[in-house]
């Protein structure tokens, strides 16, 4: 189990917040592919969209402290755009999807 401000994950799935007009996104993990951490460099910190390892395919939620981290995680679900989120603590969001979901 993870939580923070801008994404939280359980047993079956991932919750991102603030996202999109509808401010909230739901993935079970059954929809899940993969996930892809990288790092975000000094321009991806101040985006909303772009700056992934897909380039314009790459979606963020909003995360006022974006500006100060270092690494996404981009999740692949099939569609156009991928959701990527910048959690506070990325080693610990990943340990917690790492069991349902492939990590690169």
């Amino acid at each position: 189990m993870y939580q923070d401000s801008t994404v939280s994950a359980d047993e079956t799935g991932i919750t991102i917040n603030r996202y999109g007009l509808t401010g909230e996104k739901r993935i079970s993990y059954d929809e899940i592919s993969s996930a892809t951490v990288f790092n975000i460099g000094t321009t991806g910190r101040w985006r909303l969209i772009g700056a992934g390892p897909n380039r314009f395919r790459s979606w963020y939620n909003w995360d006022r402290s974006r500006r100060g981290k270092t690494k996404a995680i981009e999740i692949d679900t099939g569609g156009f755009f991928h959701p990527t989120v910048t959690p506070d603590d990325t080693d610990a969001f990943i340990a917690a999807i790492s069991d349902h979901v492939k990590v690169t």
